[in-house]
């Protein structure tokens, strides 16, 4: 369980970031 949530919260920085990018 660990992991997975390091993974999402890996995804979810990944996620704000492109949505920065296009003015989300």
């Amino acid at each position: 369980l660990g992991v997975s949530k390091k993974k999402a919260n890996h995804i979810t920085r990944v996620v704000k970031r492109y949505g920065n990018l296009i003015g989300f």
